[in-house]
């Protein structure tokens, strides 16, 4: 206190009497000062522990948000517009050498101009080739345009490399590049001007300079080494032997023979048939023994020099020590089984079992 004043400070301030009142006794009958219900009423739902009333009740009647009617569906704000485009339309758009892009649809009218994706199926023909597809659009059904217009563009990439190419460097391309799936393009490496270089490597027959002349020299020398064998006491030729010769027809671009692409040009020419996975033995299709098959080249070495019978690791061990298979004969291998069976650790001819 000064001058007669009194000073207000926060600690001389008090609490107003009366301004704190005691908590309620709930459940204290009469004593509680509410009556013996306590305020909580007669029984019912109000007047049991618990309860809680949820957002939304009328007392058991249709609340309201399930009386007003309602709008299917919505619109999202992040959607975007997805077109589907024919190969009928590319065909009517575009002229050969054009374009397809997003920027492309747009100015000719195809899709509108608020879409970001389409789509194109395979509805019609598509009689022209149009320049590559859209690199940043992962989406893209590529798949689904004329297997003509993709063949040629994996094609053109391999002979414009000069060389040999890896699987690897064509699926980065094509599959993580342009959308493709790694099926398709797995496939197109099967084609007529495509051939198998090394393991995993492909190589185009414009790159190693091929001709129908070269294709008739490596036959007849093919044929040369069968028949070399055939006087030797076997059944069926090996490419090693082929590689070894020094007549063979010169390739192109500094490239060098290898077992796998004499293989691949030799059953290309549809004269010669490649046995067993290690692609390493051939006969010619025409052959004295009737060798169709792997199935018939196993069955004509059992007849010749195991009686028709052989322990199956023994048999699988001399077939890799000769080249002709990598680890072991599966069933797969033998396909349907009509003339050799594996029976538990034994490889023998059907004829010789029991159900023959």
């Amino acid at each position: 206190m000064t001058g007669g004043l009194f000073m207000t400070k926060l600690e001389n301030l008090k609490k107003r009497k009366g301004i704190i009142k005691p908590s309620k006794r709930v459940g204290r009958g009469s004593s509680s000062g509410k009556g013996v219900r306590c305020g909580y009423g007669n029984k019912g739902a109000k007047a049991r522990s618990g309860r809680s009333k949820a957002v939304g009740f009328e007392g058991g009647q249709t609340p309201l948000y399930k009386r007003i009617p309602k709008f299917k569906g919505f619109k999202s704000l992040n959607s975007s517009y997805k077109a589907t485009i024919t190969l009928k339309t590319l065909n009517e758009k575009f002229s050969s050498g054009d374009v397809v892009d997003i920027n492309s649809l747009k100015e000719k009218g195809i899709i509108s101009s608020t879409c970001r994706r389409f789509k194109v199926v395979n509805s019609g023909n598509l009689d022209k080739s149009l320049n590559n597809y859209i690199t940043h659009i992962k989406f893209l059904n590529l798949d689904a345009v004329n297997y003509y217009f993709i063949t040629k563009c994996y094609k053109n990439y391999i002979k414009n490399k000069k060389s040999f190419c890896t699987r690897q460097e064509l699926q980065r391309n094509f599959v993580e590049g342009l959308g493709y799936s790694e099926q398709t393009v797995y496939l197109v490496g099967f084609k007529e001007s495509i051939c198998q270089y090394l393991d995993q490597c492909l190589v185009h027959t414009e790159t190693i300079e091929w001709s129908n002349e070269k294709q008739k020299q490596i036959e007849k020398i093919a044929k040369y080494v069968f028949e070399d064998e055939v006087k030797a006491g076997q059944c069926y030729g090996l490419i090693e032997l082929i590689t070894e010769l020094s007549d063979l027809p010169e390739l192109g671009n500094n490239l060098y023979w290898t077992e796998l692409l004499i293989a691949d040009i030799l059953t290309k020419g549809d004269n010669f048939k490649i046995l067993g996975d290690r692609k390493n033995a051939y006969v010619p299709v025409s052959n004295p023994f009737g060798i169709e098959s792997f199935e018939d080249l196993v069955c004509e070495i059992l007849k010749r020099e195991h009686n028709g019978a052989e322990n199956l690791d023994l048999f699988c061990q001399k077939l890799v020590d000769l080249g002709i298979v990598k680890k072991r004969i599966t069933h797969g291998m033998l396909g349907n089984s009509n003339k050799v069976r594996i029976i538990g650790q034994e490889i023998i001819l059907r004829e010789l079992t029991k159900d023959a």
